[in-house]
């Protein structure tokens, strides 16, 4: 409907002058086009008590006092307490959370982490249990759930209003006071840092927009309160750890002796004299006599050569083998084991951080007339015990010392002498491995390398397929050591670990023969074979 420009008489659709003043339509189309429009563009917010014209962040009208409440901003605030909620059901129900420590180690690492605790009086366990405390205060590693409720708490931009604020602080209040009641560890206080920083960046807006709001203050002092206190358990707990972490480093010096400032007590010019009798006589003589005798008796001989390199101790390994001994070698970059045909045994160390070489000969395999009877009319008492579903036959003289959950551990000698036996069964914690030898032969190289790690200088030197006489079927390997036992000694060692596993109940077996090279590994290795040879299930 149109109107005329000059008087504002109504006109006919189809009138082309106005029929009370007789303008031109098209007079006024032309003045309508060239006449200036004002144009209003968003919204005046005015307050519903009063009338009186508001900002768009004001809480209260500053004429009247009404609080301001805005719907549309509150729903948001809704939104983000569901996603909220929703991440921590994600997180609840997650399947793929990722595991860490004692849960996340393969079987072979829990066996030897076991062991290392009992070869060195659980300092490892001190330091591993004192660790987590110290470091409360560093970021963990999180899920992709955790990240994602983690982005969320970050960069969520609360309201404005004061119904919103309030309801946003009160969220934050319950999940911080939900916190501060659970076990304080580094996932607990990532979760109450972020909290708390949300939760003041909640108070300084409240604090402009509404300043001395006693609810707002009521809030926030308990979330402080629940804040102190957390930081309180954190800084008693890092304390306490900090000071186990201490403990630990002066026993393992006390016991073990520390390199720092502590100079090789050796002689490396030290010379000695080259003898021709005994056992001597059955090694070829090396090309220096810049080293000493460690021992010498009637069915053992030690020596330690200096100034060695590895052409040194390879030419030396040579001349051994011309002298005869090429039974049952072993070979590496710095061991040598072999025997002769007469049964005397060479064992060869290589150093090469030392420049230094150990051989050691031995006869304890070469019996008398009398010896060879006495152990052909005797055999080495045994004692029949059942673990879990199988039976091994012990020799007599193991002296139970140190068995715990899952692990029986025994000793044979002790002192700068030692011989252990050790009996591991753990189960297997991941339900997608083949308990089976074909997995055991498929993960192989995993359990080459966790023998290997066990000691400091530690090496897999032989591994081969055993199957006892009654069908338990493993792997048995052969490895060396070299290990730290006081302030300026070292010892050379060897070993034997079979490895087998027990489908019905899905468990490994470790059976473990660990002992110095200042023992005769024949004079206990032939029982050991012995021994898991009649291994048998039940």
């Amino acid at each position: 409907m149109a109107f005329c420009s000059n008087c504002g008489q109504q006109l006919d659709d189809k009138a082309k002058f106005c029929s009370a003043c007789g303008t031109s339509r098209s007079v006024q189309q032309t003045a309508n086009e060239n006449k200036r429009k004002t144009v209003y563009e968003g919204e005046i917010r005015k307050c519903p008590n009063c009338g009186e014209v508001v900002d768009a962040f004001t809480a209260k009208c500053p004429a009247c006092g009404f609080e301001l409440n805005n719907k549309k901003v509150s729903s948001v605030l809704q939104d983000f307490i569901k996603e909220i909620n929703e991440c921590e059901k994600k997180m609840a129900n997650s399947s793929t959370a990722e595991k860490s420590g004692w849960s996340s180690w393969s079987k072979s690492k829990r066996f030897w982490w076991v062991v290392l605790n009992l070869l060195f009086v659980c300092i490892p366990l001190v330091i591993y249990l004192a660790l987590p405390l110290v470091t409360l205060k560093l970021t963990p590693k999180l899920t992709s759930e955790e990240n994602e409720m983690a982005s969320l708490i970050e960069n969520f931009p609360f309201p404005n209003d004061r119904e919103s604020i309030l309801s946003a602080l009160v969220f934050a209040k319950e999940k911080i006071d939900f916190i501060s009641k659970e076990s304080i560890n580094r996932k607990t206080a990532y979760w109450m840092r972020l909290w708390c920083a949300k939760a003041e960046q909640l108070k300084q807006k409240a604090d402009l927009l509404f300043p001395n709001d006693s609810i707002v203050k009521d809030s926030y002092n308990e979330i402080t309160a629940d804040e102190n206190r957390v930081n309180r358990i954190i800084k008693i707990k890092a304390i306490v750890g900090l000071v186990i972490l201490v403990i630990a480093v002066v026993l393992c010096i006390i016991r073990y002796g520390s390199n720092v400032g502590v100079t090789d007590s050796k002689d490396y010019n030290a010379t000695f004299e080259w003898q021709t009798t005994g056992l001597f006589a059955e090694l070829p003589e090396p090309d220096t006599t810049n080293g000493k005798i460690v021992m010498e008796t009637e069915k053992q001989v030690s020596i330690e050569l200096y100034n060695i390199e590895t052409a040194d101790f390879e030419a030396y390994v040579k001349s051994c083998r011309e002298a005869g001994f090429t039974v049952d070698v072993t070979k590496t970059d710095m061991v040598f084991y072999a025997k002769d045909d007469a049964g005397y045994n060479l064992s060869i160390f290589y150093y090469d951080n030392k420049d230094l070489m150990n051989v050691v000969v031995s006869s304890y395999d070469i019996e008398s007339d009398m010896e060879y009877k006495t152990n052909n009319d005797a055999s080495t008492p045994t004692t029949a015990i059942n673990v879990k579903n199988f039976t091994f036959n012990l020799p007599d003289y193991w002296d139970e010392e140190g068995s715990k959950n899952e692990y029986l551990q025994y000793y044979a000698e002790k002192g700068d002498k030692v011989v252990m036996l050790g009996i591991a069964y753990p189960e297997e914690s991941d339900d997608n491995y083949d308990v089976s030898f074909n997995g055991l032969e498929a993960d192989n190289d995993n359990m080459v390398k966790a023998v290997a790690g066990m000691f400091t200088d530690g090496d897999v030197v032989d591994h081969e397929v055993f199957e006892s006489d009654h069908g338990v079927k493993g792997m048995l390997y052969h490895f060396t050591y070299n290990q730290k036992i006081d302030w300026n000694t070292k010892v050379d060692g060897s070993g034997y670990c079979f490895c087998f596993p027990s489908e019905s109940d899905r468990r490994w077996f470790y059976v473990v023969l660990l002992y110095t090279n200042n023992v005769s590994s024949n004079d206990y290795k032939d029982d050991y074979m012995s021994m898991l040879a009649d291994i048998k299930e039940k």
